[in-house]
Order: structure tokens, then C-alpha cells, then sequence
């Protein structure tokens, strides 16, 4: 007896080592898993093109729910459930096997319910799936709403759109209940025979078993040890089912994030070689050479049609025209953000499809209308992205440029000042300042201005556009304009229209044409209109 007893503690020691190694190795490598699907989905959705941006299915509420929701579903497939899925197999085998040594007859009287246990299980999983895939569907335009709401709270609490707004995100919720009630049911369904098939092959297992034992065909030792080791594999086998539900998201979740993760490749992210003369000389000529392009949201729209201009090395162009024409557009493909549909750009004689991105991007600088501050200092914004450390010097240099190094000096922390979210703590003028400056830090072959004062008021707007007037010195600068008064003194002016560029030349030139642009400044009531 004191065996038996000394036996059983050696066993009690040993699952217990072994279910505390399965456990602690099953959450590791758990957690490990989830941590680089999280790093490469967020390192893959950086180095999208902006077009990705565009489907509505991607909306910054969509794309944070991937991050955070379902890449923690992955764990569906992992940590406990796979530690309980190897255990049911290996117990289930395991019993099969034994049973099948001591007592084959009743051996497979009662295996004959296990392949229904498991259809019945794999059958929930299938089901579950449906109804997962229909409730992310649901998850995600309800997150897709509020992100918005919760964005445009202003507007909301403006227009007292409230009530409107959580019925919107009522009727999704409710939508959703509707379209989820039959796979509910069915896998309920499913659930309920995986579980009650056990005990089916218990009925077998005495039922049949009484019989051989009443034919003395086995004996007691054999007829316990046989259903013993049946019952607890077709009962581990309906347990595992039970997380049925996480298998299901785990595996809706692969489905969606497998594309997306993919293998970190993503074709503007190639990086060719070039000559090194091609990439670090300093001329700064942009050319566009029968571009053609439309966006790869609204395919049947045409922005451009065979548009060709240069930009020759250390001038000031502007860029005017109507809204929708495609000012803004042409800033974005020298940027990269698109690639034309036809044609190509070049940079000092080189096609900037054939350029190293990052090296590409470096030499230029972006100033857009409403410029993004991140929730840090002063300081951090400013050096955010710069290959070299920089000296306070250098950075009060660059802000004095800007026209914002008063304003820096006079906060009590100066450079170390937290901005707050999205730059919110600032005024809209030292907003662009900043970025102003942080532009400048670059030391950028080409500076690009989009609409950079449109937003400002007349006091600030002076002020910044003071600021850019230093810092169009000595490099190419392109700057998109509504308002032509930031541009008269631009080198060369660009007249975008529906047909292309409808006229070039100074502003003084293209006032004596009496074109397009004599139209616009007549509009906007600049003086030199009548001359």
C-alpha cells in the first residue's frame, strides 16, 4: 500500500512539473508570437502606400482595432488552447491505442462515437468562424463610428448630432445581433452533440462490455482499463471544443492579418541602386515627363494626363489653380506617396522611382496646411527624423529662421516645453512655425509648401510667411497656393487647370497675358490687376 501511496506522489510531483512547463512555455511563446505579428502588422501598415489609406475598410478605427483586438485573438491558437489540444490528442491516442492493446473487441465498439465527437467540434469551429468573421465585420464599422465621433466631437456637440450619431451606432450593434442569431444557434447546436457523445460512448462501452464480460471473453482488470482509457479520451476531446469560440476568432483573425503582414515588402519600399552622383547631388531639378495619374480610389477620375514642366535648381515655383485641380496632388507624387499611372519624375536627371526612398525622402522636406505636431517637447519635434545629433545652436538657429525662437525662449521651459496632442497647446501660426524649423534642420535639396498659411489669420500668416520667405533660400522650393499673394515673388508660377499646366511664367508676365491667372488675382482683389 505505502507504494501504491509513494507512486501516486511521484505522479502528483511529476504533472505538476509537467503542466507548470507546458504552461509557462506555451505562454511565452504565446506572447511572443502576438508581440511580432504586432510589430511587423504596425512595421507593414507604415510602409503602405497612401492609397491603402483610402479604402474604407481601413479607417484608423478599423486599423487600430487590427492592431489591438485581432492580434490578441491570434492567442485563440496559442498559449492554453494549444497546450490543451496537444494534451487531447495525446490522451485520446494514447487511449485508443492502450484500449486497442488490452481490448480490441470493445475497443472499437466505443471508438465508433469519437470521429462524431470530433466532426461534431470541428463542425463548431467552422460555424464559429462564420459568425466571428460577421461580428469583426460588425466590430469594425462600429469602431469605424465612434473613432469618428469621438474625432469630430466639435462638430457633433456643434450641430447637436448626438442622438443622430448613437442611433447610427445603435443600428449597427443591432444589425449585427440579428445576422449573428443562427450561427449562434447552430454551433450551440454542434456543442451540445460533441459534449452528450461522450457519454454515448459510455452507454456503449457498459452495454457492450457487460456483454463480454458476461461471454468471459475479458475480464474485469481489461474492461476498466479499456473504457477508462476511452472515456477519458472522448471526454478530453468534447472539453477541447469548448474553445471552439477562440479558434474561431484565431482563425479569422490569420485570414486578415496574413495579407497584411505578409512579408514586409511593399513595392515603393523597394530600394534600388543608383549611381551615387544621382543621389547626393545638391542641384535640386524636378521634372515631370508625360505624367499621367489618377487615384487608385476613384480609378475613372483622371488628375493628370500627360504632364510634363521643370523646375529648374534653386528656384521658387509656385502652384495655383482651382480647388480639385491637382495642386496638392503633384506634391504627393514628387513626395512618393503615389506613383504616377504613366510617365515618370526625376530628380537631377534620375527617375525617383529608381531612387532609394529613404535616402530620396531625406533630401526633401514637407510643410503641409495644417502641420502635425506629436505629443512631446519642442525639442523632440523638432530633431524627429534627423540622421545627426544637433547642438541647441543649431536648433535656435533654425527657430530664429522660422521666426518661433522668441516664442521657445520665453516659455519657462524652453525646448523641453511639452506640446501636447497633436501640437493642441499651440497656436496655429507656431504650430507651422515649428515645423517651419524642423524643415529647415533637414537642410533639404527640395522644400515643399502646401497651402503652409491658408489656415492662419492675417497677424499669423504674416508672420510664417516671413518665415518661409528665409527659408526658400538657396534650394528648390515648390509651394502650393490659394492665396497669390504668398507667391508674387515666386521665380516661376505654374497655372494648374483641368487640361494641365494652363500657363507658366512670373507673376508680373502672367498679369500681362490677361489669362487664367489675371482671372484669379482679379478675384482676389490684388492690386496689381489693373496694370
Amino acid at each position: 500500500m505505502s507504494w501504491w501511496s509513494t507512486m501516486y506522489v511521484v505522479i502528483a510531483a511529476s504533472g505538476f512539473l509537467a503542466w507548470l512547463t507546458q504552461g509557462a512555455c506555451f505562454a511565452y511563446a504565446s506572447e511572443k508570437l502576438i508581440r511580432r505579428c504586432r510589430e511587423q502588422l504596425f512595421r507593414n501598415l507604415l510602409r503602405q502606400e497612401l492609397s491603402f489609406f483610402d479604402h474604407t475598410r481601413y479607417s484608423t478605427g478599423s486599423l487600430a482595432n487590427l492592431l489591438s483586438t485581432e492580434i490578441t485573438s491570434m492567442t485563440g491558437l496559442s498559449g492554453a488552447v494549444l497546450g490543451s489540444i496537444f494534451t487531447m490528442l495525446s490522451t485520446l491516442v494514447g487511449g485508443i491505442v492502450l484500449s486497442n492493446i488490452l481490448a480490441w473487441k470493445l475497443a472499437l465498439v466505443c471508438c465508433a462515437t469519437i470521429p462524431i465527437i470530433l466532426f461534431c467540434g470541428w463542425a463548431r469551429v467552422k460555424t464559429l468562424g462564420v459568425f466571428s468573421s460577421k461580428m469583426k465585420e460588425a466590430h469594425i464599422s462600429s469602431a469605424s463610428c465612434a473613432a469618428e465621433a469621438v474625432s469630430e466631437a466639435r462638430t457633433i456637440a456643434a450641430f447637436g448630432l448626438e442622438n443622430h450619431v448613437l442611433s447610427k451606432y445603435n443600428d449597427i450593434l443591432v444589425g449585427h445581433i440579428e445576422r449573428s442569431t443562427q450561427p449562434i444557434i447552430k454551433a450551440s447546436v454542434y456543442y451540445s452533440a460533441s459534449q452528450s457523445f461522450a457519454f454515448l460512448c459510455a452507454a456503449l462501452g457498459f452495454w457492450y462490455g457487460g456483454r463480454l464480460l458476461g461471454a468471459y471473453e475479458y475480464n474485469l482488470l481489461q474492461f476498466f482499463i479499456c473504457f477508462a482509457a476511452l472515456i477519458s479520451g472522448s471526454q478530453s476531446a468534447g472539453y477541447v471544443f469548448s474553445y471552439a469560440p477562440d479558434i474561431g476568432k484565431a482563425r479569422n483573425a490569420c485570414d486578415t492579418l496574413m495579407p497584411l503582414i505578409g512579408d514586409g515588402t511593399h513595392e515603393p519600399f523597394k530600394q534600388h541602386q543608383v549611381t551615387k552622383s544621382s543621389q547626393s547631388e545638391k542641384s535640386g531639378v524636378i521634372g515631370f515627363h508625360g505624367v499621367s495619374f489618377h487615384y487608385p480610389s476613384r480609378p475613372q477620375r483622371q488628375i493628370f494626363d500627360n504632364l510634363s514642366f521643370t523646375i529648374q535648381p534653386g528656384q521658387f515655383a509656385a502652384i495655383v489653380g482651382p480647388s480639385g485641380c491637382g495642386k496638392s496632388t503633384i506634391l504627393s507624387l514628387i513626395e512618393r506617396f503615389f506613383c504616377p499611372s504613366d510617365g515618370y519624375i526625376t530628380l537631377n536627371g534620375a527617375n525617383i522611382a529608381m531612387l532609394n526612398l529613404d535616402e530620396y525622402r531625406y533630401s526633401i522636406s514637407l510643410v503641409g496646411q495644417d502641420s502635425v505636431l506629436y505629443s512631446t517637447t519642442i525639442r523632440d519635434n523638432l530633431t524627429m527624423g534627423l540622421r545627426t545629433e544637433v547642438t541647441d545652436e543649431q536648433l535656435m538657429e533654425a527657430c530664429r529662421d522660422a521666426n518661433i525662437s522668441d516664442f521657445i525662449l520665453s516659455l519657462p521651459d524652453g525646448l523641453e516645453t511639452t506640446v501636447g496632442s497633436r501640437g493642441q497647446l499651440l497656436s496655429g501660426g507656431q504650430r507651422q512655425r515649428i515645423a517651419i524649423a524642423r524643415a529647415l534642420l533637414r537642410n533639404p535639396q527640395i522644400l515643399l509648401l502646401d497651402e503652409a498659411t491658408s489656415a492662419l489669420d492675417a497677424n499669423a500668416e504674416k508672420i510664417v510667411q516671413e518665415a518661409l520667405d528665409k527659408a526658400v533660400q538657396g534650394r528648390t522650393t515648390i509651394a502650393v497656393a490659394h492665396r497669390l499673394s504668398t507667391v508674387r515673388n515666386a521665380d516661376v508660377i505654374f497655372v494648374a487647370g483641368e487640361n494641365g499646366m494652363e500657363e507658366i511664367g512670373t507673376h508680373n508676365e502672367l498679369i500681362a497675358r490677361k489669362g487664367a491667372y489675371y482671372r484669379m488675382v482679379q478675384m482676389q482683389n490684388l492690386g496689381d490687376a489693373a496694370a
